[in-house]
C-alpha cells in the first residue's frame, strides 16, 4: 500500500488506504460505496472527513475523530481551494492504493505529483 505525506494538525502525517480503511470508511460514508463516492465530482464535508479519518487511522490509530475534523478545517483555510484541494488529494491517495482501478500505472499517481508540485512550486 501506498502512502502520501499530507499536512494535518501542525504536522506532516501519513494517510494510506488498506483494505481495512476503505471497508471503514464504507461503512461510514452516505453511499457506502467508495466507487460511488469517487465518481463524484464533490464530496459531501461528512465524506471528506470520513475518508481523511479512516486513512490517518490506517498509519496512526491513536487519531479521532474529532481531531480530524479540527485539521480538516483548518488545512481548508489555508488552500484557495479551500476543502476541494483535500478532496483531489484523498482521491488521488484511494486511487494509489491498488485497491481501486487496475495494476497498470494509475492515473492518480499523476494527480498527486502535479498537487505536489504545485504545493512546491517545483
Amino acid at each position: 500500500m501506498q502512502k502520501i505525506m499530507l499536512p494535518l494538525g501542525g504536522t506532516e502525517r501519513q494517510i494510506k488506504f488498506t483494505i481495512n480503511a476503505i471497508q471503514e470508511m464504507e461503512a461510514q460514508i452516505f453511499d457506502k460505496n467508495v466507487l460511488t463516492m469517487m465518481s463524484r465530482e464533490v464530496w459531501s464535508i461528512t465524506d471528506i472527513i470520513t475518508a481523511c479519518y479512516c486513512g490517518l487511522r490506517a498509519c496512526d490509530k491513536s487519531v479521532t475523530r474529532k481531531e480530524v475534523q479540527e485539521w480538516v478545517v483548518e488545512y481548508a483555510a489555508q488552500q484557495d481551494s479551500g476543502i476541494m484541494h483535500l478532496q483531489m488529494i484523498l482521491s488521488g491517495a484511494i486511487g494509489i492504493s491498488g485497491l481501486i482501478g487496475t495494476k497498470q500505472k494509475s492515473v492518480f499517481e499523476g494527480i498527486l505529483a502535479n498537487i505536489n508540485k504545485t504545493e512546491t512550486g517545483k
